[in-house]
């Protein structure tokens, strides 16, 4: 044994220097003793075994360099030989999976690969080892009609609903539609009132058309409601019914005749009521809920990880209890998925 002694950088002991560890690329590290601790746990983590100097040094261990490391401890109780086939096969396990197209299982404990036809496509991946079903990108459960990276913003959605959204959502819809009932009716019967008003001043303008007549002097509109043709502007011809106007003496049928400029056109619009969003029942076209068989309207929810499911807001609740409780729905509210 080598009488000179050397500090190992890791645990600060003096060791003998036949005792340090030496990297393929001539690095003496640490000790043989911490590069054992330092492989086993790169071994527990299933990754490389480097060598210590990391800011400088990428060399990694192959499995003879560490049967080789583990003899010169000769520690079995701590270091036993089984560390080296796990990691040969840590080894077997990232050369597989640098393969283009091999796709490692999720389930754990399950081991089965499968081979991807389009590596640059998210596919459908079904293990024939244990069922799981998979998204080759991802390796979360397979998600239909969206992108990996939309799932979580989904379920981030989906957990807020279940967790107290749907109670807020239907005691604001309630209380938005009685909003809009009441003022609904409000505006139907000021509406009413506009119509009559409305009415009423066309059979005045249409009275006016038929018996009135401009005064050549002044255009006031002069009635004609009975008696000859000859007129004066502001009082009856023989007198009485006195008025304002200009005096002017005519006759009434070669007077212009009066000409409405308001018949078409009400003196005030009808009021129209403001329905917010909430309060409206958005029709989505052509989709049927899975549970009632109707025609969707308001919300939408369509589950993420099946081909086809959908439910209306009112079935939802009954609906999802029953669904697998690991799917995410995704809400849509008819205009824009949220």
């Amino acid at each position: 044994m080598s009488s000179t002694t050397v500090e190992c950088l890791i645990c600060g002991d003096e060791v003998p220097e036949d005792m340090m560890y030496t990297c393929s690329k001539g690095h003496r590290c640490c000790c043989v003793r911490c590069m054992a601790r330092a492989a086993k746990v790169a071994i527990s983590e299933k990754i490389m075994v480097r060598c210590q100097e990391k800011d400088r040094c990428d060399a990694e261990l192959d499995e003879a360099d560490l049967r080789e490391l583990l003899k010169r401890v000769n520690d079995p109780a701590e270091f036993p030989d089984s560390l080296v086939d796990e990691y040969a096969n840590n080894i077997l396990l990232k050369a597989v999976m640098e393969i283009p197209g091999i796709i490692a299982c999720p389930t754990p404990g399950c081991g089965n690969w499968l081979i991807s036809s389009d590596v640059k496509r998210a596919e459908r991946c079904k293990c024939d080892g244990c069922c799981a079903v998979f998204c080759s990108h991802c390796r979360k459960p397979y998600h239909y009609h969206c992108q990996c990276n939309e799932v979580p913003k989904f379920q981030e959605r989906w957990i807020e609903w279940i967790s107290g959204g749907r109670d807020r959502y239907h005691k604001d819809k309630k209380e938005a539609v009685e909003k809009v009932e009441s003022a609904r009716a409000e505006i139907e019967a000021r509406n009413q009132v506009l119509r009559k008003k409305y009415q009423d001043m066309l059979a005045d303008e249409q009275f006016k058309m038929e018996n009135g007549r401009y005064c050549p002097k002044c255009r006031r509109i002069v009635i004609k409601e009975g008696g000859c043709d000859s007129m004066v502007c502001g009082r009856n011809y023989h007198g009485g019914n006195t008025q304002d106007g200009c005096g002017a003496s005519f006759d009434w049928a070669q007077a212009d005749r009066y000409v409405s400029e308001t018949l078409a056109k009400p003196d005030e619009e009808p009021m129209k009521i403001d329905i917010p969003d909430i309060a409206r029942s958005i029709r989505h076209v052509g989709i049927i809920c899975d549970m009632c068989h109707t025609e969707i309207r308001g919300l939408r929810f369509s589950c993420v990880h099946c081909p086809s499911c959908n439910f209306c807001e009112k079935c939802e609740m009954g609906a999802t209890v029953a669904h697998p409780r690991d799917h995410v729905f995704r809400i849509i509210d008819g205009i824009v998925p949220f």
